[in-house]
């Protein structure tokens, strides 16, 4: 059976728990839902900020 919205919004909320504040889940939530209706300005609100990152330490490797 397919995901209806709501199967997928709860699975995003449950993803994301513990790694990215409850204000920041209902930010992009509605961001994201009103896609369609977004003028080029908005498209930044399109990502996530998380509070806290384990091992946030910067180095020189790069993506490779």
């Amino acid at each position: 059976r397919p995901f209806v919205r709501e199967n997928y919004v709860n699975k995003f909320k449950i993803l994301t728990e513990g790694i990215v504040s409850e204000s920041e889940c209902c930010r992009f939530l509605d961001t994201v839902q009103r896609l369609p209706e977004l003028g080029a300005a908005e498209l930044v609100g399109l990502h996530l900020t998380s509070d806290s990152l384990e091992n946030a330490v910067r180095d020189d490797r790069g993506i490779f």
